[in-house]
């Protein structure tokens, strides 16, 4: 069972009614939760600085989210808080924002969308994404002191400052992955506008993202003892499969180590082996008695000599 979250603050009274508008929107149970989370931030952020619900706007929010940003951990975005602004503004709790005058970085951000739109023909939602992840870079390049475009000065070092923060706030590899497609697009727009001298964009370091990287889960014992127990043992195929079977579960070896294996019987002696799973290098073995008495050759043995070699 979901347990319902705790909201300090002026926005304590208005918890369960936002809990219902949620669940009147087909939040689950969790995701409701979650939106509850960002509630109780919102209402203590609210609370320190002496404010109540009839000062939330979307001006208040915006500066609230700078703040959380400037945090450890992942801070909500603008848009997830807009259940709450909609909400609170149909009780008359939320006050309008007067529309603000467009700026430097907006005139910037639109010639920036009318290249993505006829110059790289990208999709609606790719170009409303490219958007929004250059924004916030330049927006923090202009709290940072530059210019209210955020451009003048720009660097390498710049870039990658910016991500080191991205990724310190929690993101994920494929949400930072995300942001590099980003600003490699902000940053060959600005070139090619002259805007900065140095193509930048090749600079960027990409974000590592290999898969399968974890340890594979190992086998139950009745696994394994069903893997077994499937080989067919009256057919030299079945006897094969057995043998690579055990070479895997009770020797430990690699797929390389048993594809590349050569056996050895002395007669009346133990069995060995030696295997050589990259060129050049060679591992030798002898089996327990217990496991050289189940491998079934497959094959026949040469007619001559002490010792023969077997094979699958």
């Amino acid at each position: 069972m979901i347990g319902h979250k705790k909201v300090p603050g002026p926005l304590a009274v208005l918890a369960d009614g936002f809990r219902a508008e949620l669940d009147r929107l087909g939040y689950t149970p969790s995701s409701r939760e979650f939106k509850l989370a960002e509630v109780a931030k919102l209402s203590a952020w609210l609370e320190s600085r002496g404010l109540g619900a009839g000062d939330i706007c979307r001006a208040r929010i915006e500066e609230f989210l700078s703040d959380l940003a400037a945090r450890p951990g992942r801070a909500p975005t603008l848009v997830a808080m807009r259940p709450l602004l909609a909400w609170l503004g149909r009780l008359g709790l939320a006050r309008d924002d007067p529309p603000p005058a467009p700026g430097p970085l907006d005139a910037l951000m639109g010639r920036h969308r009318h290249w993505m739109v006829t110059d790289r023909q990208l999709a609606a939602r790719t170009i409303r994404r490219y958007e929004q992840g250059a924004r916030l870079f330049l927006e923090s390049r202009a709290r940072q002191g530059g210019n209210p475009a955020g451009v003048e000065g720009l660097s390498e070092q710049a870039v990658t400052a910016f991500l080191l923060a991205e990724a310190s706030r929690g993101l994920s590899a494929k949400s930072l992955q995300g942001r590099v497609a980003e600003l490699r697009s902000l940053l060959r727009f600005l070139y090619l506008q002259a805007m900065i001298t140095t193509s930048l964009g090749e600079g960027v370091p990409p974000v590592p993202g290999w898969k399968d990287t974890a340890v594979p889960r190992r086998l139950a014992a009745a696994e394994v003892q069903a893997l077994l127990a499937s080989c067919d043992r009256a057919t030299a195929s079945g006897k094969r499969d057995l043998a690579i079977l055990l070479l895997l579960a009770r020797m430990g070896l690699r797929a390389a180590e048993v594809a590349g294996r050569n056996w050895r019987t002395s007669t009346g002696g133990p069995v060995s082996w030696s295997s050589a799973a990259r060129p050049g290098t060679a591992t030798r073995c002898r089996f327990p008695p217990r496991s050289a008495r189940r491998l079934p050759p497959t094959c026949s043995r040469p007619a001559r000599g002490p010792t023969a070699g077997l094979s699958f």
